[in-house]
């Protein structure tokens, strides 16, 4: 389970200004390269993994992407974009995400994906024997900590015990409830809670609220229309824990998860460009001091 898990041992944090430090501090030895530029980095490849697991013939499952989202995530949590090049990363998350959460697809897969959009037999050869390369690498960059509990598996059981929690207290207080409707309703407020949990992944949430928060928080957001009070719903999950004020602190923090994903803004093309061609003049500089 979550809580005994090395993900909360290991990459869970108390506070925002905790994670900017960590990463503030892989920076103290550069000039022109800080933090900041690392972030507009890792979520514009981030984005790429999305979009590759979103594209590829078969689809790579939600779950297994927010795996492979969380170990890019990881890596540059403690690691700087300069030593690390994230291009040479980011394919390998996929890779071993796929493996650990045991979705087959092979590096032979991988290698037919990258024909198929548009590399060449030669160019799909060097990202499959890049990907074969830097598997180990990665593997101990992410302090072989490879199981990743993500928000899809707890939203579920939300939305089961929603379903049942609101028929049961509208036919208590209505008999002529229309089911077929609200179950309906439940859908499309899963399909909103989906995109939101999609979008969290970008975000710094993984590392500060636990996956079942977040699960809750997309409910949150995606119930804000509906034609029920899901505060109802929040309270009935918290009424049973032993500290009284167990409700007020969780609602504090779902609202304070949904703060965090709809804050988030991805770079452009043309930031994410500038800021590579300063990573590149870093490596430039530390090369001839080398020669």
């Amino acid at each position: 389970m979550f809580h005994e898990s090395t993900q909360r041992t290991l990459w869970f944090f108390d506070s925002a200004s905790q994670l900017a430090s960590i990463r503030n501090s892989k920076y103290k030895s550069f000039v022109t390269v800080n933090a900041e530029d690392e972030k507009q980095i890792v979520l514009y490849y981030d984005r790429l993994v999305r979009e590759f697991c979103d594209t590829c013939k078969p689809r790579i499952p939600r779950p297994t992407m927010a795996t492979a989202c969380a170990y890019l995530k990881r890596v540059y949590l403690k690691n700087n974009i300069i030593d690390y090049p994230i291009e040479l990363y980011y394919r390998t998350c996929i890779y071993l995400a796929c493996k650990v959460d045991e979705f087959n697809l092979t590096a032979d897969d991988f290698r037919a994906i990258f024909v198929t959009s548009g590399s060449s037999e030669k160019d799909a050869d060097f990202l499959v024997a890049q990907i074969i390369s830097t598997e180990l690498k990665l593997i101990g960059l992410l302090n072989y900590s490879l199981i990743i509990y993500s928000p899809y598996r707890p939203i579920e059981g939300f939305l089961i015990a929603m379903k049942h929690f609101y028929i049961h207290e509208s036919e208590e207080k209505n008999p002529d409830v229309d089911e077929k409707a609200f179950l309906s309703e439940i859908d499309s407020i899963s399909s909103k809670a989906d995109n939101f949990i999609l979008w969290s992944l970008a975000t710094d949430v993984c590392f500060l609220f636990s996956p079942s928060q977040i699960a809750l928080a997309a409910i949150l957001y995606a119930s804000r229309n509906a034609n029920f009070d899901i505060v109802l719903f929040i309270k009935h999950v918290t009424k049973s824990a032993e500290d009284p004020n167990c409700f007020e602190n969780v609602h504090r923090k779902l609202r304070e998860i949904i703060d965090v994903v709809k804050s988030l803004k991805l770079p452009s093309k043309e930031v994410v460009k500038s800021i590579l061609a300063k990573v590149d003049e870093v490596l430039e500089c530390r090369n001839e001091e080398n020669m």
